[in-house]
């Protein structure tokens, strides 16, 4: 197979200027290409510097990866993620402008590099009144539960895992 873009590709074009440029644009084709959203303005290229949201998003339906409703964007490649996510979800909580918080999901997507791991984004997309701090800590159990139970199917060779009852799941 030959992939339009490998991994090595993506982790050098993350760390270029115009990766910084041309992300919001990227990011706006892709929700182009899955809904046609009611408000779109996703600045790209000389205008990434302006200040305000990295994009803003409004629509009436919901995709993988796109929340329905009103929805903020924050973007990063810096090598302190999440310095740079924390301060981005304190600073548009403490003036969020012109959007109601409790009516938009706020989304942040930032370049996580570490060696011998692939590029990854971390996307946290809340309306949660919580620090950016314990929603960070919350996310991070959830994926060591998640890696706990792939394990357990894994070894038992079990496709799904059904509960019937609350108490199970916890």
């Amino acid at each position: 197979m030959n992939p339009l873009l490998t991994a090595t590709q993506l982790v050098h074009w993350a760390d270029t200027w115009p990766a910084q440029d041309a992300l919001p644009l990227l990011v706006r084709r892709l929700i182009l290409g899955r809904i046609d959203p009611l408000h779109i303005d996703f600045p790209a290229g000389d205008s990434i510097n302006r200040p305000g949201y990295d994009g803003l998003l409004r629509t009436a339906e919901a995709s993988s990866f796109i929340p329905a409703g009103q929805s903020v964007w924050e973007f990063g490649a810096e090598n302190n993620p999440k310095r740079k996510a924390n301060e981005d979800y304190s600073s548009r909580t403490k003036t969020p402008r012109t959007v109601t918080p409790a009516e938009t999901t706020f989304e942040l997507a930032y370049r996580v590099g570490r060696p011998g791991f692939l590029v990854w984004a971390v996307t946290l997309v809340t309306t949660l009144p919580y620090p950016a701090a314990a929603v960070s800590a919350l996310c991070s159990a959830r994926r060591g539960v998640v890696a706990d139970l792939a394990h357990v199917k894994t070894t038992f060779g079990i496709d799904v895992l059904k509960c019937g009852t609350a108490a199970g799941m916890l």
